[in-house]
């Protein structure tokens, strides 16, 4: 890959091995290094892992649900601690940090109770900017 100008980085690869046994009629993962990118061993992943892809962390894990609370979580938390006027607060909220999850919600899945509570954080948020009460709509 070398002659054509990819230099892949071992360090945000992965790789998954996954073998079939015919007789026994199921696959399994090996977890034991085999692969390289320029002396450098690439690590492994397996079922219960996650990767990131395009820039979403992905797998059939339960902890990449909770990292796009994370995420508005942390935003929100930054966003309340900035000095800036409630219109300010509400347009970063608008314009930066809500966007910065739709990426993720648009590539991934994600169930409904799961949207209802970002919406729910959301708002709450945006209520708390303009000092509005808890039960404003």
């Amino acid at each position: 890959m070398q002659e054509v100008g990819l230099y892949p980085n071992p360090a945000k690869s992965t790789w998954l091995r996954i073998t079939a046994s015919g007789k026994a009629k199921n696959w399994f993962c090996y977890p034991e290094p085999f692969l390289s990118i320029a002396g450098e061993t690439v690590p492994a992943t397996d079922t219960r892992g996650s990767y990131k892809y395009l820039g979403i962390r992905t797998g059939a894990s339960r902890k990449i649900r909770e990292a796009i609370t994370h995420r508005l979580e942390e935003g929100l938390k930054q966003l309340s601690k900035t000095p800036l006027k409630p219109e300010q607060r509400l347009f970063f909220l608008r314009v930066h940090v809500m966007p910065g999850l739709y990426h993720d919600m648009a590539l991934s899945k994600y169930s409904k109770g799961l949207l209802k509570y970002l919406d729910r954080k959301a708002r709450a948020a945006a209520r708390r900017c303009l000092h509005l009460p808890h039960d404003a709509p």
